[in-house]
């Protein structure tokens, strides 16, 4: 379903509804991931511990920040494919989310660099 043929989307009054209608719930749900990722950033030399809670932030952490970065350029590609077929609103909406997909990309980008400089000299 292209954008000239999906039905018009109503006004929504609730802010948080707005966003989910304007970026879509994958998002939102990308986003989400990235901005968890960004807060589970370990120290460059932390230990991984491989039992209980900790595993999350020390091993599944530092592997989904490249992952998640790739998803995000990925979609930005997708969303600057989509803009050559759309003009007005949807033009507008798909630079949207392409500026802030990129700003999550270079968040995460500057805050594990240095964890993955710190392998690369080990």
């Amino acid at each position: 379903m292209n954008a000239k043929t999906r039905p018009a989307k109503k006004n929504v009054k609730n802010p948080l509804a707005a966003l989910a209608t304007q970026f879509g719930a994958l998002r939102l749900m990308l986003a989400a991931l990235t901005i968890v990722n960004i807060l589970y950033v370990q120290k460059p030399g932390t230990p991984p511990v491989y039992s209980d809670w900790d595993l999350g932030p020390t091993v599944i952490a530092p592997v989904m920040a490249p992952l998640v970065l790739m998803v995000l350029m990925l979609d930005m590609l997708m969303s600057r494919v989509m803009m050559v077929d759309t003009k007005g609103q949807a033009r507008k909406r798909l630079r949207r989310v392409i500026l802030v997909e990129l700003l999550l990309a270079l968040g995460l980008l500057l805050v594990w660099l240095p964890y993955f400089l710190a392998l690369g000299q080990v």
